[in-house]
């Protein structure tokens, strides 16, 4: 699932839990995914930094396991995260 835009990266800090930081610019790192308190899933992410990126924009890469609830789960959560701020 990609997150693209220039609040990708902080809309996608907002799924990790505490102290978890983002990884370094094309740095792939496992990170757990969460929506409050609820894990969604134990993922790997991969950031972009524009303009050198798939979209030409800052970009947020989350490799997530194949389960439609857990897809169902994280995209519900970015979609309430687009309504706290400007995350495409």
């Amino acid at each position: 699932m990609r997150a693209s835009g220039p609040a990708a990266h902080a809309g996608v800090a907002q799924l990790l839990r505490g102290g978890a930081g983002l990884p370094d610019v094309r740095r792939c790192a496992r990170v757990r995914l969460y929506d409050g308190d609820e894990l969604l899933d134990d993922a790997l992410l991969l950031l972009f930094a524009a303009p050198r990126s798939p979209t030409g924009e800052d970009v947020a890469e989350m490799h997530l396991h194949g389960s439609s609830a857990v897809v169902q789960g994280v995209l519900e959560a970015c979609g309430r995260l687009q309504a706290r701020s400007p995350m495409r």
